[in-house]
């Protein structure tokens, strides 16, 4: 098991920067492959600057932000394991779980400023997650810095691509299962 924070983020729609947290759970079935289960927490809003008609104001029914996501991910993975380095690639599936905003209704005030009402839904998606990374390990491997990147699909209504610095903390460092 292994609890870890994402530093860097970068988000397909929006954000860099950003913070996301998370535990991982993976165990060896064979060699060097096994399957694992990740928890992720994004407990902040993105925004996306919505796109204008022909008369420059917003399209109703146009998303036009989440909020307070949270993906678990079922994956199999295989780790190349070398001393203090490993490179690892995961593929799986991923159910997201947060709150979407949606714009309901658009009007101008006095013809130049307009003006968007929002409404705000529960969002559930299933999809596929892929991802790659590179973890450095210390401490009698207890402790790894890494960097990975990931890719979630959910269809044509959401994409996410992170590139993420990894901390972790791996409290099966003396057994086997990687």
């Amino acid at each position: 098991m292994q609890i870890k924070g994402s530093l860097f983020y970068f988000n397909k729609m929006n954000a860099l920067f950003s913070t996301q947290v998370g535990i991982d759970f993976s165990r060896a079935v064979y060699n060097d492959f096994s399957v694992g289960v990740t928890y992720s927490l994004w407990p902040y809003s993105e925004y996306l600057f919505s796109s204008l008609n022909d008369n420059n104001t917003p399209f109703v029914g146009q998303f036009f932000a989440r909020e307070k996501y949270q993906f678990i991910d079922a994956y199999g993975k295989y780790t190349l394991d070398f001393s203090r380095n490993r490179l690892y690639g995961r593929l799986g599936l991923s159910y997201a779980n947060g709150y979407r905003w949606d714009i309901i209704d658009v009007y101008q005030v006095y013809g130049y400023e307009v003006r968007t009402t929002v409404g705000r839904q529960r969002d559930n998606k299933v999809g596929g997650v892929a991802s790659i990374g590179y973890d450095f390990l210390f401490f009698k491997r207890r402790i790894n810095l890494g960097i990975s990147t990931t890719a979630r699909y959910y269809g044509n209504s959401y994409q996410q691509y992170e590139l993420s610095l990894n901390i972790g903390y791996n409290f099966n460092a003396f057994s086997n299962s990687k």
